[in-house]
């Protein structure tokens, strides 16, 4: 995997991301979309954003694909995106209940794994 030198901070690529992705959902009636479709529309709504000087790299997807290894790892660390597969196609779904802006971080466990941390507080 490529690293690229990023000319964005990553609370602002992230929040702009998130942004454009939550925007597109938003806009269909169920609210979801193909990924395919998601990703054009994230790339298109995020466009105000230079992530890299280059034009070439200058995508949402490229950064998320930089950063995360792929758009549905990136998915996947969040709690209002799901991922569903029907008929030999991927949906990303927002789920509006599970969704508050304070949440736009990822997530510390992921697939249910635990994390133990050690304090002296006892």
């Amino acid at each position: 995997m490529a690293s690229y030198v990023w000319s964005v901070t990553e609370a602002d690529a992230l929040t702009t991301i998130h942004e454009a992705i939550i925007q597109a959902l938003r806009e269909q009636p169920k609210s979801y979309l193909p990924i395919k479709d998601l990703i054009y529309q994230m790339n298109r709504h995020a466009k105000k954003l230079r992530f890299h000087r280059q034009n070439k790299h200058n995508l949402a997807i490229k950064y998320l694909n930089d950063k995360f290894g792929s758009f549905e790892d990136f998915l996947d660390d969040y709690g209002f995106y799901a991922i569903l597969e029907r008929n030999k196609k991927t949906f990303v779904y927002f789920l509006e209940h599970n969704y508050s802006e304070d949440l736009c971080r990822p997530r510390i466990t992921k697939n249910k794994e635990w994390i133990l941390v050690e304090t002296d507080d006892y």
